[in-house]
């Protein structure tokens, strides 16, 4: 397919950059071979208080706008200030989108092949009309799909190396604050289900996720969207630190292979066999703390979550899913009521035995001191799975 390239890619491609001019040197390799006919080029800006950043945020641009040696209309977006991963790449792609229909975004940390570039043009053209396809994706998780067609469609998005459509990305904000729990009753994997409630928690909590990819995936889960993955690996994150991720990842650096001749499916439906490996891939992430099934929970009563700590967040996670009103945590350290917890007030138990026993059920969420405050629960006439429950 290599050979499909004799002259200009049509497709624009959008290359995000950032401080990292080792990566981006390697990376734009692929994009400088397929000479696009249009490039666009978004750089976030050097952090506040990181010493030699901006110089090597300068090098970066340099090392691309110099490398430009092939007739392409150019566009830069270079920011002064960082913006971060879920501002500094969602609006950059917003940016490619306000100007074209389509589009191949590749970040500074992704090296794909050039196979993967016609590739996406293709299916761009192919997919155009069919909405419910969101993306085109150059990466799979697993290292043998064993289909006979080039890819096939699921249910999970990767961002590295991929394209869409300017109407898919258009169409659906990032912003979660009023996403609702059950939307995630679309995805049939308990195991997937129990990971993306967690993610949805956080990313709507005070500290949310500097992602802008999980706020496109849980957007897709919401619309039953379909993510096109290749048979194998067109490309490949070579990045340890910065955009992406920090710390070594063990879906870096793997082997990429070319796409000679691209095999469609059939149909333009989920794959099961191969959405059901991807969610036993991910298993690994399965939320250990239970909700509470061994009992029933007043609809009419406000639940009250006992506990700020690690395991807070999925415990809220769980109840909003099953479709309960939380009305605040509790929580007897004061500094900890000081301050607001995943959006909800934060009050003291005293506060709490003032209220009507029968006005509110309460949720113990934290394994470390769930018996002392079941004891302190019953002291105060709570009965368990009546009144509370407790991991």
């Amino acid at each position: 397919m290599t050979e499909m390239i004799k002259e200009f890619l049509q497709t624009p491609i959008l290359f995000i950059i950032f401080n990292r001019p080792e990566y981006t040197r390697e990376s734009f390799a692929a994009i400088r071979q397929a000479k696009p006919k249009k490039l666009y080029i978004a750089a976030d800006g050097p952090r506040q208080g990181k010493e030699g950043e901006k110089e090597l945020c300068e090098e970066a641009r340099n090392l691309v706008l110099n490398s430009i040696d092939w007739d392409c209309e150019v566009k830069t977006r270079f920011q002064e200030k960082n913006l971060g991963c879920y501002l500094g790449v969602s609006s950059a792609i917003s940016w490619l989108f306000e100007n074209e229909e389509v589009g191949i975004i590749l970040e500074d940390d992704v090296v794909a092949n050039l196979s993967f570039l016609k590739y996406c043009e293709e299916l761009l053209e192919k997919y155009g009309e069919e909405k419910q396809v969101w993306t085109i994706s150059g990466y799979t998780w697993l290292e043998q799909m064993n289909t006979p067609e080039s890819f096939c469609f699921v249910q999970r998005f990767s961002c590295w190396g991929w394209a869409t459509w300017a109407d898919r990305w258009k169409s659906h904000s990032l912003d979660l604050t009023n996403y609702n729990y059950a939307n995630l009753k679309n995805i049939d994997n308990e195991l997937a289900r129990k990971f993306w409630m967690e993610i949805l928690a956080i990313m709507q909590s005070d500290s949310p996720i500097d992602s802008w990819a999980y706020r496109y995936q849980l957007r897709g889960v919401e619309h039953n969207a379909l993510h096109i993955i290749p048979n194998k690996n067109l490309c490949k994150n070579i990045g340890n630190y910065g955009t992406h991720s920090s710390g070594t990842n063990s879906y870096y650096h793997l082997p990429t292979f070319e796409i000679q001749e691209i095999i469609y499916p059939k149909t333009v439906e989920l794959n099961n066999k191969i959405q059901l490996h991807l969610d036993e891939h991910f298993s690994k992430y399965e939320v250990p703390f239970p909700f509470p099934e061994n009992c029933s929970i007043p609809k009419k009563r406000d639940v009250f979550l006992w506990g700020t700590g690690k395991d807070a967040t999925k415990v809220l996670a769980q109840v909003k899913y099953n479709g309960y009103k939380v009305a605040a945590f509790v929580d007897s350290n004061k500094k900890r009521q000081d301050i607001k917890f995943n959006g909800y007030d934060v009050i003291s138990p005293k506060e709490l035995f003032e209220k009507k026993l029968s006005s509110y059920f309460i949720v113990i969420a934290s394994t470390k001191y769930a018996s002392e405050v079941a004891v302190e629960l019953e002291e105060n006439g709570l009965v368990k799975n009546k009144d509370y429950w407790r991991p």
